[in-house]
């Protein structure tokens, strides 16, 4: 039974899984619901329809382009001299922000970022930490 706190990653699972089955499973789910209660029929039947739409929204989210390209997070680290960390995905949230407002070009080289961030000083007020050694007595 599908509740709105499954992940979006559960969601995708469950779709790909369903495969090309996916809109008959959701119909025989439909047609399969037995309450005689009309209220939990009728909850029942919306849940479903909630999953359809969200599997839609996120196959199409999918599908979009995406405004970073892969493999930026190892050049920001090798060209701007930055430990592994979440400050790499503040850096990238703000490289996107500046995408979807279009300030910057989308699904450009790694250099064109790097020169952005560097132009447009957006490592200042980012928070670089240094990751933590895993082994006991460094760090």
């Amino acid at each position: 039974q599908y509740e709105a706190g499954w992940t979006d990653a559960a969601v995708r699972r469950f779709a790909k899984d369903m495969g090309p089955a996916l809109r008959d499973a959701l119909d025989l789910s439909r047609a399969d619901i037995t309450s005689k209660r009309p209220g939990r029929r009728r909850a029942c039947l919306r849940s479903i329809s909630d999953l359809a739409r969200r599997i839609e929204s996120l196959a199409e989210a999918d599908a979009a382009p995406k405004a970073l390209p892969a493999g930026l997070g190892h050049a920001l680290m090798s060209d701007l001299g930055l430990p592994p960390g979440k400050h790499l995905g503040d850096l990238r949230d703000r490289l996107t922000q500046l995408c979807d407002a279009g300030e910057l070009e989308r699904e450009r080289e790694p250099s064109y970022y790097i020169e952005a961030i560097r132009s447009r000083a957006l490592l200042e007020g980012l928070e670089i930490r240094r990751p933590r050694s895993r082994r006991g007595g460094e760090g």
